[in-house]
């Protein structure tokens, strides 16, 4: 559809009626109705506007596969954000843990320290006792001292027996000596130091316990054991 050209006869108007704007008079004014224009569509505009309808509907196809994958990103987005939201709270619940640990892990080396200087306090006690029973022994030069010493590996769960130590019968005063050289991490004794009094025929046998820091997996240990038996 074009309208390239519309023609009316017309002539110019007086000057006075202008007031400086172009005015132009019909040169006939012999129009029985007033002036119209008829437009109508052809073939080629039917055709051009099919193709703009289809041309505008590829358009809002394009458009919305557009969005389509505009919102996935945005869906991916969001769930990577919640990924890592939850990545950052289990985050701070390891670094509170880890927190945690070095706090019980400080609370229990304090704990070691202090059982580390009672014993040497006990210790210290038992040698003073040990050096008032040697000069008791010194006054009674008809008792005897023994002393026995040896060193075994043990792997075992019960209550191990020691090798017989073979002693002349008699009531004794006995200081036994163990120390404990762990061969795994499940044993977990610590070096004790015992006094105590008992009557001996002929033969003694010191016991031997190991301790484990579980039910399941066996501890391992090379035990000396120091022993002064004092005759009464």
């Amino acid at each position: 559809m074009e309208v390239k050209e519309i023609y009316l006869d017309l002539r110019e108007g007086p000057q006075y009626a202008k007031k400086n704007d172009n005015i132009w008079l019909l040169e006939s004014e012999m129009f029985k109705k007033p002036l119209k224009f008829g437009v109508c569509y052809d073939d080629n505009d039917k055709r051009e506007i099919e193709r703009i309808k289809k041309d505008c509907l590829e358009i809002k196809e394009n458009l919305k596969k557009e969005y389509d994958k505009v919102y996935k990103l945005i869906e991916q987005e969001t769930n990577t954000l919640e990924s890592l939201r939850s990545l950052k709270i289990e985050e701070q619940k390891i670094i509170d843990s880890y927190k945690e640990m070095q706090k019980e892990e400080k609370e229990k080396r304090k704990d070691i320290k202090k059982s580390k200087e009672e014993i040497c306090s006990k210790t210290d006690e038992l040698w003073e006792k040990i050096q008032e029973l040697f000069t008791i022994m010194n006054k009674k030069p008809d008792r005897k001292i023994f002393m026995y010493h040896s060193s075994e590996f043990v792997s075992w769960l019960d209550t191990y027996y020691w090798e017989d130590i073979k002693i002349p019968s008699w009531t004794y005063h006995i200081i036994e000596k163990k120390h404990y050289i762990p061969q795994n991490e499940y044993c977990i004794n610590q070096d004790t130091v015992n006094l105590f009094t008992r009557v001996i025929e002929n033969v003694y046998n010191p016991e031997i316990q190991l301790e484990w820091s579980n039910g399941i997996d066996k501890p391992v240990a090379q035990v000396e054991i120091d022993i002064l038996f004092f005759q009464i």
